[in-house]
């Protein structure tokens, strides 16, 4: 299945409140025409791509969009779930939180994404999007940077969610071994589906 929602997402960011737009970027990129594109045609699962789109739009539901309409943004219940020390927001939550920063240099690049100015969500994804650029990571390991923050983003998420519902412990070292066994599952796979696609049926030589 291809997702292409095109322009679609300002009006899903807009009824649930897109985040972190209140300063700007003098690093990071913001997403043009070009990037969704290539967010489409990433080589991820489409539960992937949709969760990279949901982040850009500011759509992610967590406890600091509620906050922010209910102007309780310091309350202690409203603070981020991994570490309780600041309101709980998309940028914090998936790249400054210390948990985040721990995920992201444990990754094979190990570059401290919290050090980026990012202005907004859609700055965050626009930055996976054009790592070559923002970070001078070579054009050969883009979609391999992207599958890997991806699934940093996931088992965040997947993570965050069960601290709120299920009361869980935060446990770095889980956290670490569960990217990486997921990012090698879905590197594999993509492989496989890479070498089926190069093989092509040849007649036989005449005679």
């Amino acid at each position: 299945m291809d997702l292409d929602l095109g322009e679609n997402w300002l009006i899903f960011g807009q009824i649930y409140g897109a985040e972190g737009t209140t300063s700007t970027s003098s690093i990071a990129v913001d997403l043009d025409k070009a990037s969704w594109g290539r967010l489409w045609k990433l080589k991820l699962h489409d539960r992937l791509k949709m969760l990279l789109w949901q982040i850009a739009a500011g759509a992610l539901k967590n406890k600091g969009a509620l906050a922010r309409v209910l102007g309780r943004e310091e309350e202690e219940s409203f603070l981020c779930s991994f570490c309780r020390q600041a309101p709980e927001d998309s940028i914090h939550l998936l790249v400054r939180c210390s948990v985040a920063c721990i995920a992201w240099r444990e990754s094979p690049w190990a570059f401290p994404m919290d050090a980026l100015n990012l202005g907004s969500t859609e700055a965050l994804i626009g930055t996976v999007l054009n790592v070559d650029r923002v970070l001078n990571i070579s054009k050969g390991q883009l979609h391999a940077f992207a599958l890997n923050a991806a699934i940093i983003f996931d088992c965040l998420w997947f993570l965050r969610n069960k601290i709120v519902h299920e009361n869980v412990q935060v446990d770095t070292s889980l956290l670490i071994l569960s990217i990486r066994r997921r990012y090698a599952e879905h590197a594999h796979a993509w492989l496989k589906v890479d070498g089926a696609v190069q093989v092509r049926w040849m007649p036989p030589k005449l005679g």
